[in-house]
């Protein structure tokens, strides 16, 4: 018979799957911070300061042509599904997950675009 305080000191519950909820919890509260209403106007800011800097490399006018040329390259930003912001997520550690939900939220107080701001830090070494 189970009792209670094996529950409590979770001897019955494997620690890996500990590990991979808690993982999963963190991935989807940062989710939740990227597909918030703030960013994603944020976001729409961002790609018009780089669809403007576009058109001026071009040094063209604003057509439709023009800007399906800017949603197919790379400095448009598009909102990713759960499945692929959870593949980029994957190469971080758990532990340093904490701090980047803590920065992704700072960064949503201060009214700065934390998407930019995880994207970027994104580096392969």
């Amino acid at each position: 018979m189970f009792n209670i305080g094996d529950f409590l000191n979770k001897d019955l519950i494997p620690q890996e799957k500990l590990a991979r909820s808690e993982r999963a919890q963190i991935i989807k509260e940062m989710y939740a911070i990227y597909t918030h209403p703030a960013e994603r106007i944020l976001r729409k800011k961002e790609n018009w300061k780089r669809y403007i800097a576009f058109l001026k490399v071009l040094k063209q006018p604003d057509s439709k042509k023009n800007q399906s040329l800017f949603k197919r390259g790379k400095s448009f930003l598009k909102e990713k599904s759960i499945s692929s912001f959870c593949v980029f997520i994957s190469v971080i550690p758990t532990k340093d997950l904490y701090y980047i939900k803590s920065v992704m939220l700072d960064c949503k107080n201060r009214g700065v675009s934390a998407s930019a701001w995880l994207f970027s830090s994104l580096k392969v070494k």
